[in-house]
């Protein structure tokens, strides 16, 4: 990324090179405007007006389409690599460990268990006041819509930290109608992770945990449905 800098920081100066010999060669097109050298000078002017917005336009390309995503990807690298040293650090259960035994009723008052038993399960924590977790849970609903008529397919949304009625006053000015229960006392969701919302796991059949995230970025919700997907296909080639 440090050549492409230099590299338009070269071309500014050509600029303003072309710039100063654009002012000369008009200064000397004026004073030999009565010679024969009028036409050499008026061709270096020319020129030299040509130059300025070919190179604005190379400018312009470099920035645009080569620094910018370059500056982009760097950005995200830093991102996703504090993402997973914060993840790291405060998550309790990771892909690969068996799930957390516990069962709590939903809004709807159903006692809900999990994990569950021959099923695939999204368990997701969120909170009302969480910005990235605002940006998911359409991305939830979507899922949840599209297979919520999937026997082996179980979904359960849980707020941290907020009453039943809050939750459910949230979840109906939205239209959320997945699966929903509250936390108020973080008693579940102590059982996966210290700190941080979002949270989404993925609960494979036999209990064990086949996916985890902390926050949210848009395309998340991409590798969630593949996990989801590759699970169902697993059952379905078993049945």
């Amino acid at each position: 990324m440090t050549s492409v800098v230099f590299y338009i920081i070269a071309m500014y100066v050509a600029i303003v090179v072309f710039l100063l010999y654009v002012l000369f060669s008009l200064f000397m097109l004026c004073v030999n405007w009565n010679t024969d050298r009028r036409q050499r000078h008026a061709r270096r002017l020319g020129l030299s007006l040509l130059a300025v917005p070919l190179l604005a336009a190379a400018i312009y390309c470099s920035i645009w389409y080569v620094w910018m995503p370059l500056v982009g990807k760097e950005m995200k690298a830093q991102h996703d690599a504090a993402r997973a040293e914060r993840f790291s650090e405060t998550t309790l259960i990771k892909p690969g460990d068996l799930s957390p035994k516990f069962n709590l009723k939903t809004l709807s008052g159903e006692v809900f268990d999990v994990p569950q038993p021959n099923r695939v399960l999204v368990v997701s924590f969120f909170a009302t006041w969480c910005g990235p977790c605002l940006v998911e849970l359409p991305h939830l609903q979507r899922i949840w819509e599209s297979r919520k008529h999937d026997d082996r397919f179980k979904m359960l949304v849980i707020s941290r930290e907020e009453t039943a009625d809050e939750v459910k006053d949230f979840l109906n000015s939205k239209g959320y109608t997945f699966p929903a229960a509250a936390d108020p006392d973080r008693f579940f969701y102590s059982k996966f992770a210290s700190k941080s919302i979002p949270r989404t796991f993925v609960i494979a059949p036999d209990g064990s945990i086949a996916h985890a995230s902390i926050g949210f970025a848009e395309g998340d919700q991409n590798e969630l449905e593949e996990v989801i997907d590759g699970l169902l296909e697993d059952m379905s080639k078993t049945e």
